[in-house]
């Protein structure tokens, strides 16, 4: 709208970080491989690519549970897509739950998921606070290159982002 450049600065939002315990992730042999999703069942999100995506890595490696948390206008049609690839055993929709629920599922996890994409009427993931909430959890990132997450997830260090839409 016309300011200099030079007098523009990008504020993220705060995290609580009173609300989230860090904990160092740790993985023993035989334990099944916990991924976590938190966010509403809409395509912003893109959750069916993370979904397909699951099927593929099961293939390799058989002892992963992904729990997705959130409700939405499109819970039936993930749940479609989890029976129809049968994944019921891996991919749980655990639908809406409470803060200290979320908190305790962030606890329980290996990995936090976020495979936002930009959707069809051009709106791209803000920022993904819950990408914040999950590393001050002490949780490495997988998600999305799309909108406000490079800014979020330090590619490489915290996690690793990939190109929306690709499983």
């Amino acid at each position: 709208i016309g300011c200099a450049s030079g007098k523009i600065s990008r504020l993220l939002m705060g995290i609580p970080l009173q609300q989230f315990e860090f904990r160092e992730r740790r993985w023993s042999p035989g334990e099944p491989i916990h991924i976590l999703t938190v966010g509403r069942l809409h395509e912003l999100k893109g959750l069916e690519y993370s979904i397909v995506a699951m099927a593929q890595v099961l293939q390799r490696h058989p002892n992963v549970v992904y729990r997705i948390v959130g409700d939405g206008p499109l819970r039936s049609h993930l749940q479609d897509l989890i029976v129809r690839h049968r994944l019921s055993d891996h991919v749980i929709l655990l639908g809406s739950r409470t803060r200290e629920e979320v908190a305790e599922l962030y606890q329980t996890a290996h990995i936090f998921m976020l495979t936002s994409v930009t959707t069809a009427r051009g709106y791209p993931e803000s920022q993904g606070v819950v990408l914040g909430e999950a590393q001050a959890c002490g949780l490495p990132i997988i998600a999305s290159r799309s909108g406000g997450i490079p800014e979020m997830v330090d590619d490489g260090q915290a996690g690793f982002l990939v190109p929306e839409r690709n499983v």
